[in-house]
């Protein structure tokens, strides 16, 4: 399989310009953090803001959702 590294200009397979990359944002897909791991090893990886609340907000609307079916409240009001 192929990591993101692989299908770049050769300039990102080079070693010496990795080694200046400081940050990099991870996404979701589960292929991007596999390839920061192996390919840039040292970097320091962060997650932006919007993708933050993007996670959280799925986080608590599952929770919201097992609630509603473990007690049988949904659609019902007050």
């Amino acid at each position: 399989m192929n990591s993101g590294c692989d299908l770049c200009p050769s300039r990102y397979r080079d070693r010496g310009w990795r080694d200046q990359i400081a940050a990099a944002s991870l996404d979701r897909y589960r292929g991007h953090p596999t390839a920061e791991r192996t390919r840039l090893p040292e970097t320091i990886r962060v997650l932006d803001a919007f993708h933050v609340v993007r996670l959280s907000n799925h986080v608590v609307d599952e929770a919201r959702r097992q609630v509603q079916q473990t007690l049988g409240l949904r659609g019902h009001r007050g």
